[in-house]
């Protein structure tokens, strides 16, 4: 239940981008290429600016917008880096044959970019709308 003095301002229930990056951060102390040698792999940190700039723009202009379309893009983006950053964790953990899902289980937070990954998911393939306001979801 989302407290009354709280119901109003939801954007205090919502991690800032910067937060969400210091979570997944901490989970990845180095990039790819440090601990896999020269590859042609785009780095986790790179991985990460997008996933922040995305969620940042999505709740700093998509929330209020007039447009559904201008919140669109913003989310959309956003969930789609998360999936990414989420993959090549799971590929870190595991190999590109046989990706560790259970990443997300080993670190406080995990549960976070596994519930964007539901979210793309949901979004892309059920055409869910990412946009809906579902009482008793945070």
């Amino acid at each position: 239940m989302i407290p009354p003095e709280t119901a109003k301002d939801r954007s205090r229930l919502a991690p800032t981008g910067a937060e969400l990056a210091q979570v997944i951060r901490l989970l990845w102390m180095s990039s790819y290429v440090a601990q896999h040698g020269t590859t042609t792999a785009v780095t986790v940190d790179v991985l990460l600016r997008g996933l922040v700039s995305a969620y940042d723009r999505f709740m700093r202009e998509g929330r209020i917008a007039a447009d559904p379309f201008d919140a669109y893009v913003p989310i959309f983006e956003a969930l789609n880096w998360a999936a990414v950053v989420d993959a090549r964790l799971a590929t870190h953990y595991g190999t590109v044959e046989k990706p560790d899902w259970s990443w997300r289980d080993r670190f406080a937070g995990g549960e976070v970019v596994a519930g964007f990954r539901y979210a793309r998911n949901s979004a892309q393939h059920d055409w869910a709308d990412p946009l809906l306001d579902v009482e008793g979801c945070q």
